[in-house]
């Protein structure tokens, strides 16, 4: 219990930093553009919480699927593992011939057909550089080329361009698992791919060098041959790797972000499960609870608890709705804000909602087909790593005093001073030591964005006990107004 209460102070809070609105917007749906058949695309804006949804014209399926915006929550591209469309959903300059080769002309009419297979992110050290991570089938059609293409969005007035496409990385016989996680020095990205039939876990750094790898991990049993029917997530707070499908089960890891090293923490088998035809993951916010999908079942897993396998709970069994075809449960994401979207199996226009994941049983609140899509989508949502992720505190690769933003109108700040909190976690007074001289006041934000200002009393006390349980972070100011350190706090009654 000790190590998971650390880890969560330790994780940037998931929903009230707005710096990073890299998955601020998803684009899901199926060409032609015919609304009253329900096809073209449909477009999910998070900047205002819930999504706003709306049709747009899209140009192809987005099977394979990845969008990204800027920081500010802006789109600027998105794929389907086949071309690279701009902001006005047009071709991007040179976006075209994206995973060249046979499967590029027998699919990209309907949708590269590959899960978890293309991911976008953000080139270090840059603000309008990004790097598009994608599989591509190999000749064999078992094997798959790791490819990523390059995209500079200073170019063309901002639409951007491709500036590099099909880069190789890597070819193996690799799952459609495609993952990654921030590096713990706040900047760099390890990217995690595994290896069918082998234990062997391929990773990557992306630097503002370029790549770095790619290193190989080997841990855990060897992941069934059945790689399609699987998926692999990170924790939110990047402490915990997990992997696996219907054949191979389970598998969890703890990840070291300095080192990318794996210690492999517990594995198990799925049988005894309905509708194991495949399996999708998600975790929660708080990254204690991990949630499992099988085609017609939704699980609970306490990832705190001593025998995890044991601690599953059934929070839903599919309730038979058809939108047209099937509304069963498929692929997870974690959206920004801090709920998680399940897509169906079939090209359905409904996503399944859990509403509080960071709920124990039932009170995660699960909702079977909340949202309506003005279009019919593909079996994949788009994958994101927590870009609200930032550096390790305290870790041997904590070098660049890139520290975590203190609230939503704040930078990402430098600074690491030596201000300690006790008790921590808390149930109601702690006190502050080595403050600066003058400080009177500290501000609060939670998860949800929502901010107090709070007065330091004698010996530099601050009272929470007005404040429901949660994680908590506390800004201090210096005299000028500007901020000092931003502190993690759990509150637990």
């Amino acid at each position: 219990m000790r190590y998971f209460l650390i880890s969560a102070l330790l994780f940037t809070f998931y929903t009230a930093f707005t710096q990073s609105k890299y998955d601020n917007i998803w684009v899901l749906g199926y060409a032609p553009n015919i609304p009253q058949s329900n096809f073209g695309g449909s477009l999910l804006d998070f900047s205002n919480g819930d999504p706003s949804i709306s049709f747009f014209n899209i140009n192809f399926d987005l099977f394979a699927n990845t969008s990204i915006c800027d920081t500010a929550g802006k789109l600027l591209f998105y794929s389907n593992a086949c071309d690279i469309m701009n902001a006005q959903h047009q071709l991007m300059i040179n976006g075209d011939s994206i995973n060249p080769g046979e499967a590029h002309e027998i699919y990209c009419d309907h949708g590269y057909p590959i899960l978890q297979s293309v991911m976008s992110l953000p080139i270090p050290g840059t603000s309008d550089q990004f790097a598009m991570l994608h599989l591509r089938y190999h000749e064999d059609y078992y094997t798959y080329d790791l490819l990523y293409s390059s995209i500079n969005m200073a170019a063309q007035n901002g639409l951007g361009q491709v500036m590099s496409k099909n880069n190789a990385l890597a070819t193996a016989k690799f799952v459609q698992a495609l993952t990654a996680v921030r590096h713990g020095n706040g900047r760099d990205w390890w990217i995690v791919l595994p290896e069918t039939l082998t234990n062997r876990y391929w990773i990557w750094q992306l630097t503002p060098q370029g790549f770095i790898g790619p290193e190989i991990r080997q841990w855990g049993i060897n992941w069934n041959n059945k790689d399609y029917s699987g998926s692999a997530v990170f924790t939110p707070d990047g402490t915990k790797y997990i992997s696996g499908n219907p054949g191979t089960g389970v598998k969890i890891a703890s990840f070291d972000r300095c080192s990318g090293q794996f210690n492999l923490k517990t594995q198990f088998n799925l049988q005894g499960l309905d509708s194991l035809e495949h399996c999708s993951f998600s975790v929660s916010p708080n990254s204690r609870f991990l949630y499992l999908t099988t085609a017609y079942h939704l699980y609970q897993y306490d990832l705190v608890a001593a025998n995890i396998k044991n601690s599953r709970k059934l929070i839903a069994i599919w309730d038979g709705y058809y939108s047209p075809f099937k509304t069963t449960f498929f692929h997870h994401a974690l959206a920004p804000d801090g709920k998680i979207y399940i897509s169906t199996a079939d090209g359905t226009n409904v996503l399944h909602v859990i509403n509080n994941p960071n709920g124990y049983g039932n009170d995660c609140q699960f909702s079977q087909h909340e949202i309506q899509l003005p279009t019919y989508m593909a079996k994949d949502l788009p994958t994101f790593p927590n870009f609200r992720l930032y550096d390790l505190p305290g870790s041997v690769c904590d070098t660049l005093g890139i520290n975590a933003p203190t609230s939503s109108n704040d930078s990402v700040v430098n600074v690491n001073h030596s201000i300690t909190i006790a008790p921590n976690p808390a149930t109601g007074i702690v006190r502050l030591e080595r403050l600066p001289i003058g400080i009177t006041q500290v501000r609060v934000c939670n998860t949800l964005g929502q901010v107090w200002i709070l007065q330091l009393t004698g010996n530099n006390d601050l009272d929470l006990s007005t404040l429901p349980s949660g994680l908590y972070f506390l800004n201090v100011f210096d005299n000028q107004g500007q901020v000092y350190t931003t502190k993690p706090i759990l509150l637990s009654k």
